[in-house]
């Protein structure tokens, strides 16, 4: 559960500034 809650945020900020990105283009 540890591990799950350091990494999963990460991954879900980069997946959403992704997202903003393609927007921009």
């Amino acid at each position: 559960m540890y591990n799950f809650g350091m990494t999963y945020p990460l991954k879900f900020r980069q997946h959403v500034l992704a997202i903003k990105e393609k927007e921009k283009l």
